[in-house]
Formats: C-alpha cells, sequence, structure tokens
C-alpha cells in the first residue's frame, strides 16, 4: 500500500509582480508543481485576506493604510490550476486606479499571498507570491468652475470675484 505524496513546487519562476499606480494595473505569473501521486490532482488556492500587507512612506517610515484600503488591495489576486498531477498555478494581480489613488509619489504597499497547492488527500504545500505597488503624484483636479470669468468696465469698481474647486488625491 502507497502513502500520499504531497505536491512540491517544481519551480518558482514568476512569483513577484510590480504595479505602479497611474498606469496598468495588472500583472500575472506562474509557477509549476508535481505530485508523484498519479491520481492526485492538485488544485490551487489562496485566502486573499490572510495576506500581509507593508505600506512604507517614500522615507521608508511606515504608511498607515485604512481597513477599507487594505480590504480593496488585498482583493486583487486570483489564482487557477492547469494540468493534472503535474502542473502550472498562474496568477494575476488587478486593482482599480480609484484604489491607488492615496498613494503619494515614491509611497509602496507590498502584499504577500501564500497560494497553496493541495492534493485534496492531506497533502498540500504553499509558494509566496509579492506584489509591489509603488505610488505617483496625482495632478489637482477642478471639479467645479461656479463662477471664473468677470466682466469690469472702465470708469466703474474694478472688482469683481469668482470661486472654484478642486481636489488633489
Amino acid at each position: 500500500t502507497g502513502t500520499n505524496d504531497a505536491p512540491t513546487i517544481s519551480a518558482a519562476t514568476d512569483v513577484a509582480g510590480a504595479l505602479t499606480e497611474g498606469s496598468v494595473l495588472t500583472d500575472s505569473g506562474s509557477f509549476t508543481f508535481s505530485d508523484l501521486d498519479l491520481s492526485d490532482r492538485p488544485s490551487a488556492s489562496v485566502s486573499t485576506s490572510a495576506a500581509t500587507v507593508a505600506a512604507t512612506k517614500a522615507d521608508n517610515s511606515a504608511l498607515t493604510l485604512t481597513t477599507a484600503q487594505v480590504d480593496a488591495l488585498k482583493a486583487g489576486l486570483t489564482v487557477s490550476t492547469v494540468g493534472t498531477n503535474n502542473g502550472t498555478v498562474n496568477w494575476t494581480y488587478s486593482a482599480s486606479e480609484a484604489n491607488m489613488n492615496f498613494l503619494a509619489a515614491g509611497e509602496k504597499v507590498t502584499l504577500t499571498y501564500s497560494v497553496s497547492v493541495s492534493d485534496s488527500k492531506g497533502g498540500s504545500i504553499s509558494q509566496p507570491v509579492t506584489i509591489t505597488i509603488t505610488g505617483t503624484n496625482d495632478a489637482p483636479v477642478i471639479s467645479a468652475a461656479t463662477k471664473v470669468a468677470g466682466t469690469l468696465t472702465e470708469g466703474s469698481v474694478l472688482t469683481d470675484s469668482g470661486s472654484f474647486t478642486f481636489s488633489d488625491l
């Protein structure tokens, strides 16, 4: 009678992603696994809520994130399994620009996920996948211009006023 052999990582060739806010916020990679038990059909999974998050300012001091920011960042990783007892785990990280706008130039967030490959018979192994997101300077945006032009007539009081609002992410 044989014993269950746990899957092993064959090659961790692309297990790190790098994204820059303000550009394409998607990265992907893969790693391969093998399981000596020919009847096993390992599958990959990731608990995004268990990912670790480290955030730093441009001067490398700690950057405090809100719970909503952390949750939005963690939710970006998905995995899929291709193959039988020897196969590939493909991962993709994707995030919305709106979830990154809080990052200033030079600020970084590093997410580390533990992707598990399980043979459903008690054998499993984990592979870390790390995503680093770097912030950029977001330009101010004029959001409402209520009165930005005036008319003055020579010979009268030369005063006028107006306003506009702006935001800087």
